[in-house]
Formats: C-alpha cells, structure tokens, sequence
C-alpha cells in the first residue's frame, strides 16, 4: 500500500517510523499502528513542534546606538535571526488561539473532519483534516493527517491575518524503525521561501525520510487551504 507522501525506497526494505509533533510545547504523538487500523488516526495530533515553534528562544535586543544588520539567515543561527522570531511570534499567536478554541465561548473555532477508514480517500490515505478560525472567522491554520500501516505523516500550514502561508512543519512518522523527521519552511509574506532549516531527526538516526519535500506541502493561501478542506471532505466522506 503506498501514498504519495510515503517513501517508495523505504516501504521496499521495511516499513517503518515513529512521532514529533508541530505546536507550542514539546509533545511526542503516539506511533501508528503496524496494521492499517480500522478506526481514528495514526496517532495524535502534531500540536508539539508548533509550540515550540511558538516558545522561540530569547531574543536579542539591539546594541545600544540601534540594530545592527542582522544578515543572513544561517543554519548556525537561524533561531535568533529577527525575521523568524517574527514568524514564530505569528506561530505562538495561532496556538494560543487553538488552545483557546477548545474552550466553550470562545471566538476561535476549530472545523475538523475525522475519517474511519483513510482508504476512502485514494492514495491520500488521509485521517483527519481540520482548519482553525480566528475571531473574524480567517483560516489561520490548516491541519492534516495521513498515514498507512506503521508510516504516518501530520502537516499544519499556518497563515499570518492577510491569508498568506508563513511556517509549514510537517513530522513524518515510521514506527517499526523507531524514527522521526521534522521537517520546517520559513515563508516571507510574499509567498516567497524564507529559510528552511535542516531536517530534524528524533530516534533513531538516519530513519526512513519523507519522499516529498517541505515546499511540496506549501498551501500558500487561506482560501486554498479552505477549498482544500472542501475537497478533501467531499472526496474522502463515505
């Protein structure tokens, strides 16, 4: 059984993989089922790795006598450049607002659609699908789980107040081989790539790896990520 985001090369030696998360903490989802389960998700949700994306580390304050150019953004660095924390400030917003939508009266909302059976949507194998609404009801993030038999694979596109795509973590999951890999994208507010930062990878090093790319899972709009969500529900619904 493949999909198109499972590694074809890894499946064909043994399939396997494990969880990180995507959030404002540092939660570890569960591993997914070494069988194709027949009801809820691979594992939970990757509200993790956002939070942390979220809890940026310290910031730097200007010298004294003003900012100095800050450069480049590096694979040394790249944590404290001011062009991410600026992003991962977008990011710790949007997970507060999800947190807050699971409280009643809250005007942040959660859209989310769960499937029994992730064979009903084609070579997605898709699970759950969800879009978070802020109070003046934009998408500010779109969710998405996949997975098959002990390989699983949660990405959140999150989206700054005009609609634009600024961060997408997406943790790909191989539970036989006890492996993770995080993988990140920076967006500037033009849609174009910021900073992509090396793969990160939790357990076992050297696992099986994602075939597709982190830009491959680029949603860039608020919009298409609701007509995402549309069809995805419309074509994945028994």
């Amino acid at each position: 059984m493949k999909s198109r985001f499972l590694c074809v090369s890894c499946l064909a030696s043994t399939l396997i993989l494990g969880a990180f998360g995507c959030g404002g903490g540092a939660e570890t989802a569960a591993p997914a089922p070494a069988e194709p389960p027949a009801a809820g998700p691979p594992a939970a949700p990757a509200a993790a790795s956002a939070a942390s994306e979220g809890a940026a580390d310290e910031k730097p304050g200007p010298e004294e006598g003003g900012a100095e150019d800050p450069g480049p953004i590096t694979q040394a660095k790249w944590k404290s450049h001011p062009s991410i924390l600026e992003v991962r400030d977008l990011v710790g917003a949007v997970l507060k607002g999800a947190e807050a939508a699971s409280t009643e009266g809250s005007d942040w909302k959660t859209q989310r659609t769960s499937f029994v059976n992730s064979g009903a949507c084609g070579d997605q194998f898709i699970y759950e699908v969800a879009l978070l609404k802020d109070a003046d009801g934009k998408t500010r993030r779109f969710h998405l789980v996949e997975g098959a038999g002990d390989i699983s694979a949660e990405t959140s596109n999150f989206y700054d107040a005009a609609g634009a795509a600024r961060f997408v973590m997406s943790e790909y999951r191989h539970s036989s081989a006890e492996s993770n890999s995080l993988s990140r994208l920076y967006l500037n507010a033009d849609g174009t790539e910021m900073f992509t930062p090396a793969v990160e990878e939790v357990g076992k090093q050297g696992g099986p790896r994602n075939e597709k790319s982190v830009a491959d899972m680029v949603v860039a709009t608020a919009s298409a990520a609701d007509a995402e969500y549309a069809r995805i529900v419309k074509e994945c619904s028994p």
